[in-house]
C-alpha cells in the first residue's frame, strides 16, 4: 500500500486503475492499494444478507420519493 502526500499526478484520484490498482482516499490521503479479491467459496453471513436488504428497500423508497411531486 503506498501513501500519496504530495504528488499533483494522483491527488484526490479514487477509483480503479484497470484490474490491478485502486486508488482510495482515507484520512485526506491518496492510498495505492491492489485490486480485492474476493474468494470463491465466499458465504455472505445472515446479518450481511440482511443489511444489504434493508439497503435495497431504502434505495426503492428514495427513488420513489423523489419521483413524487408531492
Amino acid at each position: 500500500m503506498a501513501i500519496n502526500k504530495n504528488n499533483v499526478v494522483v491527488e484526490g484520484s479514487r477509483g480503479k486503475f484497470g484490474k490491478n490498482l485502486v486508488f482510495r482516499q482515507r484520512a485526506g490521503l491518496t492510498v495505492l492499494s491492489k485490486h480485492p479479491v474476493l474468494k470463491d467459496d465466499y458465504v455472505p453471513t445472515e446479518k450481511q444478507v440482511t443489511q444489504r436488504f434493508k439497503f435495497i428497500e431504502a434505495t426503492w423508497y428514495a427513488k420513489n420519493a423523489i419521483e413524487d411531486p408531492a
